[in-house]
Protein backbone atom coordinates (compact mmCIF):
# COMPACT_ATOMS: atom_id res chain seq x y z
CA UNK A 1 0.00 0.00 0.00
CA UNK A 2 1.09 3.35 -1.25
CA UNK A 3 1.14 6.36 0.78
CA UNK A 4 1.23 7.14 4.22
CA UNK A 5 -1.70 6.94 7.29
CA UNK A 6 -3.24 9.36 8.13
CA UNK A 7 -6.05 10.89 10.49
CA UNK A 8 -9.06 12.20 9.24
CA UNK A 9 -12.30 14.34 10.46
CA UNK A 10 -13.14 13.01 14.11
CA UNK A 11 -16.50 12.04 12.57
CA UNK A 12 -15.03 9.34 11.30
CA UNK A 13 -13.38 7.73 14.98
CA UNK A 14 -16.65 5.96 15.68
CA UNK A 15 -17.29 3.21 18.14
CA UNK A 16 -13.22 2.80 17.94
CA UNK A 17 -12.14 2.64 14.46
CA UNK A 18 -9.69 4.87 12.81
CA UNK A 19 -10.06 5.62 8.81
CA UNK A 20 -7.54 6.90 6.81
CA UNK A 21 -6.32 7.57 3.01
CA UNK A 22 -3.54 6.04 1.02
CA UNK A 23 -2.24 8.68 -1.57
CA UNK A 24 -2.74 5.97 -4.57
CA UNK A 25 -4.85 3.41 -3.22
CA UNK A 26 -7.92 4.98 -2.21
CA UNK A 27 -9.16 4.59 1.50
CA UNK A 28 -7.83 1.69 4.10
CA UNK A 29 -9.85 0.67 6.89
CA UNK A 30 -8.63 -0.53 10.48
CA UNK A 31 -10.92 -2.54 12.56
CA UNK A 32 -11.56 -2.12 16.30
CA UNK A 33 -9.53 -4.48 18.26
CA UNK A 34 -12.34 -5.10 20.58
CA UNK A 35 -14.65 -7.02 17.34
CA UNK A 36 -11.10 -9.24 17.09
CA UNK A 37 -9.22 -8.84 13.87
CA UNK A 38 -10.29 -12.51 12.63
CA UNK A 39 -14.04 -11.25 12.61
CA UNK A 40 -13.81 -8.16 10.66
CA UNK A 41 -11.34 -8.83 8.55
CA UNK A 42 -7.75 -8.15 9.86
CA UNK A 43 -5.08 -5.18 8.73
CA UNK A 44 -6.15 -2.27 7.28
CA UNK A 45 -7.22 -2.56 3.62
CA UNK A 46 -7.79 -0.19 0.77
CA UNK A 47 -11.33 -0.22 0.03
CA UNK A 48 -11.51 -2.11 -3.71
CA UNK A 49 -13.34 -0.39 -6.01
CA UNK A 50 -13.00 2.76 -4.69
CA UNK A 51 -9.63 4.42 -6.77
CA UNK A 52 -11.64 4.09 -10.11
CA UNK A 53 -14.88 5.99 -8.57
CA UNK A 54 -12.37 8.73 -7.00
CA UNK A 55 -10.94 10.88 -9.91
CA UNK A 56 -11.03 13.79 -7.69
CA UNK A 57 -8.63 12.44 -5.23
CA UNK A 58 -10.49 12.98 -2.15
CA UNK A 59 -12.39 10.12 -0.38
CA UNK A 60 -13.40 9.61 3.04
CA UNK A 61 -15.21 6.88 5.30
CA UNK A 62 -17.36 8.27 8.14
CA UNK A 63 -19.40 5.02 9.32
CA UNK A 64 -19.42 0.97 9.46
CA UNK A 65 -21.77 -1.30 10.63
CA UNK A 66 -21.48 -5.27 11.52
CA UNK A 67 -24.54 -7.08 11.97
CA UNK A 68 -22.29 -9.97 12.85
CA UNK A 69 -18.74 -11.42 11.89
CA UNK A 70 -18.06 -11.07 8.49
CA UNK A 71 -21.31 -9.14 7.56
CA UNK A 72 -20.95 -5.51 7.74
CA UNK A 73 -21.37 -2.54 5.54
CA UNK A 74 -19.70 1.05 5.29
CA UNK A 75 -20.59 4.32 4.01
CA UNK A 76 -18.70 7.76 3.15
CA UNK A 77 -18.39 10.06 -0.26
CA UNK A 78 -15.78 10.01 -2.93
CA UNK A 79 -14.59 13.08 -5.52
CA UNK A 80 -15.37 12.60 -9.02
CA UNK A 81 -15.29 14.74 -12.31
CA UNK A 82 -19.24 16.10 -10.96
CA UNK A 83 -17.92 16.64 -7.75
CA UNK A 84 -18.69 15.08 -4.20
CA UNK A 85 -20.93 11.63 -4.19
CA UNK A 86 -22.21 9.36 -1.43
CA UNK A 87 -20.98 5.42 -1.57
CA UNK A 88 -21.27 2.41 0.37
CA UNK A 89 -19.14 -1.01 0.41
CA UNK A 90 -20.70 -4.33 1.78
CA UNK A 91 -18.53 -7.26 3.51
CA UNK A 92 -20.53 -10.29 2.87
CA UNK A 93 -19.77 -13.60 4.08
CA UNK A 94 -15.85 -12.52 5.85
CA UNK A 95 -15.02 -10.68 2.07
CA UNK A 96 -15.26 -6.74 1.41
CA UNK A 97 -17.09 -6.27 -2.08
CA UNK A 98 -16.54 -3.38 -4.47
CA UNK A 99 -17.10 -0.17 -3.74
CA UNK A 100 -20.29 1.21 -5.57
CA UNK A 101 -22.18 4.71 -5.89
CA UNK A 102 -25.38 5.11 -4.11
CA UNK A 103 -27.52 4.70 -6.53
CA UNK A 104 -29.93 7.18 -7.55
CA UNK A 105 -27.99 9.82 -5.25
CA UNK A 106 -25.63 11.38 -8.28
CA UNK A 107 -29.78 12.45 -10.21
CA UNK A 108 -30.32 14.05 -6.81
CA UNK A 109 -26.92 15.86 -6.01
CA UNK A 110 -27.62 18.59 -8.72
CA UNK A 111 -25.29 20.94 -6.27
CA UNK A 112 -22.45 18.20 -6.39
CA UNK A 113 -21.95 17.57 -3.24
CA UNK A 114 -23.21 14.52 -1.01
CA UNK A 115 -22.18 12.61 1.85
CA UNK A 116 -23.24 9.35 3.39
CA UNK A 117 -22.11 9.81 7.40
CA UNK A 118 -24.28 7.00 8.75
CA UNK A 119 -24.81 2.87 7.97
CA UNK A 120 -26.92 0.69 10.75
CA UNK A 121 -27.36 -2.75 9.70
CA UNK A 122 -29.88 -5.07 11.92
CA UNK A 123 -29.16 -8.22 9.89
CA UNK A 124 -26.65 -8.96 7.14
CA UNK A 125 -27.81 -7.86 3.88
CA UNK A 126 -30.05 -5.05 5.67
CA UNK A 127 -29.08 -1.64 6.55
CA UNK A 128 -29.78 1.65 5.94
CA UNK A 129 -27.76 4.77 5.20
CA UNK A 130 -28.19 8.52 5.74
CA UNK A 131 -26.71 11.76 4.89
CA UNK A 132 -27.33 14.76 2.59
CA UNK A 133 -27.30 15.71 -0.81
CA UNK A 134 -27.55 19.42 -2.25
CA UNK A 135 -30.11 20.20 -4.66
CA UNK A 136 -32.03 22.94 -6.19
CA UNK A 137 -33.31 23.83 -2.62
CA UNK A 138 -30.23 23.57 -0.59
CA UNK A 139 -29.00 20.89 1.55
CA UNK A 140 -31.19 18.05 1.64
CA UNK A 141 -31.03 14.81 3.93
CA UNK A 142 -31.54 11.76 2.45
CA UNK A 143 -32.27 8.17 3.61
CA UNK A 144 -31.09 4.69 1.20
CA UNK A 145 -31.70 1.16 2.73
CA UNK A 146 -30.36 -1.76 1.69
CA UNK A 147 -32.86 -5.00 1.39
CA UNK A 148 -32.31 -8.74 0.59
CA UNK A 149 -28.37 -7.76 0.28
CA UNK A 150 -29.16 -4.93 -2.57
CA UNK A 151 -28.98 -1.38 -1.81
CA UNK A 152 -32.38 0.24 -3.41
CA UNK A 153 -32.39 4.13 -4.38
CA UNK A 154 -31.85 6.75 -2.23
CA UNK A 155 -34.53 9.23 -1.33
CA UNK A 156 -35.14 12.47 0.31
CA UNK A 157 -36.18 11.81 3.65
CA UNK A 158 -40.51 12.12 3.68
CA UNK A 159 -40.91 15.95 5.13
CA UNK A 160 -37.90 17.32 5.40
CA UNK A 161 -38.29 19.68 3.07
CA UNK A 162 -40.95 20.98 4.43
CA UNK A 163 -39.32 21.39 7.51
CA UNK A 164 -36.45 22.51 5.79
CA UNK A 165 -37.18 26.58 5.20
CA UNK A 166 -33.44 27.43 5.60
CA UNK A 167 -32.10 25.17 2.78
CA UNK A 168 -29.43 23.41 5.01
CA UNK A 169 -31.01 19.93 6.19
CA UNK A 170 -28.06 16.52 7.10
CA UNK A 171 -28.88 13.50 8.30
CA UNK A 172 -26.11 12.61 10.68
CA UNK A 173 -26.74 9.16 12.19
CA UNK A 174 -29.11 6.21 11.96
CA UNK A 175 -29.73 2.90 14.02
CA UNK A 176 -31.85 0.07 13.02
CA UNK A 177 -32.82 -2.40 15.93
CA UNK A 178 -34.37 -4.90 13.25
CA UNK A 179 -35.68 -5.33 9.67
CA UNK A 180 -37.25 -2.28 8.54
CA UNK A 181 -37.33 -1.20 11.91
CA UNK A 182 -35.04 2.01 12.28
CA UNK A 183 -34.58 5.73 13.27
CA UNK A 184 -32.45 8.76 11.84
CA UNK A 185 -31.97 12.01 13.65
CA UNK A 186 -30.04 15.41 12.23
CA UNK A 187 -30.32 18.87 12.01
CA UNK A 188 -32.74 21.47 9.49
CA UNK A 189 -32.85 25.04 8.99
CA UNK A 190 -36.04 27.04 9.87
CA UNK A 191 -37.40 29.63 8.27
CA UNK A 192 -36.40 32.04 10.84
CA UNK A 193 -32.57 30.64 9.84
CA UNK A 194 -32.27 28.66 13.56
CA UNK A 195 -30.92 25.14 13.32
CA UNK A 196 -33.36 22.36 14.64
CA UNK A 197 -33.13 19.21 15.18
CA UNK A 198 -35.66 15.93 13.87
CA UNK A 199 -36.33 12.70 14.10
CA UNK A 200 -37.58 10.22 11.52
CA UNK A 201 -38.80 6.40 11.78
CA UNK A 202 -38.95 3.44 9.61
CA UNK A 203 -41.57 1.50 10.11
CA UNK A 204 -42.60 -1.62 8.47
CA UNK A 205 -40.12 -1.26 6.05
CA UNK A 206 -41.47 2.33 5.18
CA UNK A 207 -40.05 5.91 6.24
CA UNK A 208 -42.26 8.30 8.19
CA UNK A 209 -42.52 12.02 7.60
CA UNK A 210 -39.54 13.70 9.46
CA UNK A 211 -40.73 15.81 12.79
CA UNK A 212 -39.07 18.28 14.81
CA UNK A 213 -37.58 16.98 18.35
CA UNK A 214 -40.40 17.53 20.41
CA UNK A 215 -39.77 20.09 23.06
CA UNK A 216 -36.48 20.71 21.17
CA UNK A 217 -37.18 24.39 19.88
CA UNK A 218 -38.25 25.67 23.22
CA UNK A 219 -35.16 24.87 24.83
CA UNK A 220 -33.14 25.80 21.80
CA UNK A 221 -32.22 29.88 22.40
CA UNK A 222 -29.68 29.99 19.76
CA UNK A 223 -29.23 29.56 16.14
Amino acid sequence: MNGAFRLISSRARIVGLVFGITAASGVMVSMPSSLGASDLGGDATAVLGLESLNSGGDAQIFSVSCSEPGECAAAGYYTDAAGRQGFVVTRTGGIWRDAEPIPALKALNGGNRAEAYSVSCAVPGECAVTGYYTGGAGRQAFVVTQTGGIWRDAEPIPGIAFLNGGDKAESYSVSCAAVGECAATGVYRDNNAKNQGFVVSQTNGEWGNAEPIPGLEVLNEGV
